[in-house]
């Protein structure tokens, strides 16, 4: 049942709704992994919208990784990454990658920052 609830994210409210669920049925404090499930769902959905491929979080590297190169160069993706007002480098040797220059920010910050970016792309398009 809370898989069911989890993959069912599309938004950030749609998020907000689904813990709270899951709050009322088992209790009070909602376990982290709980949280960071619901934020990958959202990740995953935005990430689907949006045509990328990867998208790689950890304490060594932050990178977008989309299919196409036009998806990259995309008004809407380009004018996210100004508002959201991240520090990132285009990468454009294989596939196209957005790496972003934040490796001294703790990962649930990190993966914060993209799924605020994510959002505003997918907000604009």
């Amino acid at each position: 049942r809370v898989y069911n609830l989890l993959i069912a994210i599309k938004s950030e409210e749609d998020r907000q709704k689904v813990l709270k669920q899951i709050k009322d049925v088992y209790g009070k404090n909602i376990p982290a992994e709980v949280e960071n499930l619901s934020k990958i769902s959202l990740a995953r959905y935005y990430c689907q919208k949006l045509g990328v491929s990867r998208l790689q979080i950890n304490s060594n590297r932050c990178a977008i990784e989309f299919y196409e190169k036009q998806s990259l160069l995309n008004d809407y993706v380009t004018s996210s990454l100004s508002i959201c007002g991240l520090d990132y480098v285009l990468n454009f040797d294989n596939l196209p990658i957005i790496l972003f220059k934040d490796n001294e920010k703790q990962i649930g910050t990190k993966f914060q920052d993209v799924l605020n970016f994510l959002s505003t792309c997918l907000s604009k398009k």
